[in-house]
């Protein structure tokens, strides 16, 4: 959750409308290419890699232990409900 926020605040920020604003006189294909492959900071590109494996890890590890268990046994929760904490009213 705190990895998406701060990737989120880092793509909207002001450095973005600084960087387009420094390159107006370059075609703007080359500004739309640029936005789309900007540079993340190493910290963040490898919390998500981490994220992706982790996850990856856990979705085998479950259909795993669903194949070698009794059919019916293990009931698998939707990834969108497993990662809700809390239901706030």
């Amino acid at each position: 959750m705190r990895l998406e926020l701060a990737l989120e605040n880092f793509i909207g920020s002001v450095f973005a409308e600084s960087l387009l604003q420094h390159q107006q006189v370059l075609a703007t294909h080359f500004i739309c290419y640029d936005r789309r492959h900007r540079h993340l900071p190493k910290p963040i590109y490898k919390a998500g890699v981490l994220r992706r494996v982790m996850i990856e890890a856990e979705r085998r590890k479950d259909h795993r232990r669903k194949a070698h268990s009794a059919p019916g046994s293990i009931v698998t929760e939707p990834m969108r409900k497993r990662r809700i904490i809390k239901e706030v009213e």
